[in-house]
C-alpha cells in the first residue's frame, strides 16, 4: 500500500472517529459521562502543560509531553505528515522544544469540556501566543484550534489524536 493511501486510510478512520463521537448522545442519556472522568481528562491535561512548561530540558519537556499519550497514537501538525506512534511523537517534541519556546497568552485559551462517550472522548480548545526561536530570539505568532481524542486504556485516560491548525481568518 502505498503512503499516500495508508495517510488517507488513517484519515479517513480518524474522521470517522470524531463524526461518531460528535454525533452520538448516547453517552450522555446512559449516564456514561461523568464529571470524574471530565475532571480527570482535564486534571492529566493541565498538569501535563504546567509540567513541560515548567522545564527547559527539551529532553525532559518531550517526556512529560508524552506521559498521556497511548503507545499508537497519531499527531497531525499542520502541513505536514502525520506522526504515529508514543516515540515518534517524543522525538517531534525534543525537536520542537529544541528549537522553539512555547509562550502561551491566556487570554487566548478558550477549551471546551471534554465529551466522553463511555471508553472515547474528545475536546476541542483554541490557544494564541508565541513560539519564541531558541537561536535567533524571533517570534512567530500563533492562533491555533485543536483537537485530542482520548481513550481510556488499563483505567486511565490517554491522547490517541491530537490534531491542530492555524485558527486565522
Amino acid at each position: 500500500m502505498s503512503n499516500k493511501n495508508q495517510i488517507m486510510r488513517h484519515l479517513y478512520i480518524i474522521c470517522l472517529l470524531i463524526f461518531l463521537i460528535s454525533c452520538t448522545t448516547d453517552g450522555i442519556e446512559n449516564g456514561q459521562q461523568t464529571s470524574d472522568d471530565k475532571r480527570a481528562i482535564e486534571e492529566m491535561l493541565t498538569l501535563r502543560f504546567n509540567s513541560f512548561q515548567g522545564s527547559s530540558d527539551p529532553m525532559e519537556q518531550a517526556q512529560i509531553y508524552v506521559k498521556d499519550v497511548a503507545i499508537n497514537a497519531t499527531w497531525m501538525p499542520p502541513n505536514d505528515q502525520p506522526i504515529r506512534g508514543r516515540d515518534n511523537i517524543r522525538k517531534w517534541a525534543e525537536c520542537f522544544f529544541s528549537t522553539y519556546k512555547l509562550v502561551t497568552d491566556p487570554n487566548k485559551q478558550s477549551f471546551q469540556e471534554p465529551v466522553i462517550d463511555g471508553e472515547i472522548a474528545y475536546r476541542r480548545f483554541v490557544s494564541g501566543g508565541y513560539y519564541i526561536e531558541i537561536s535567533t530570539g524571533d517570534t512567530i505568532r500563533f492562533n491555533q484550534k485543536y483537537i485530542d481524542t482520548f481513550m481510556r486504556i488499563d483505567g486511565n485516560w490517554k491522547i490517541t489524536t491530537h490534531m491542530w491548525s492555524s485558527n486565522d481568518l
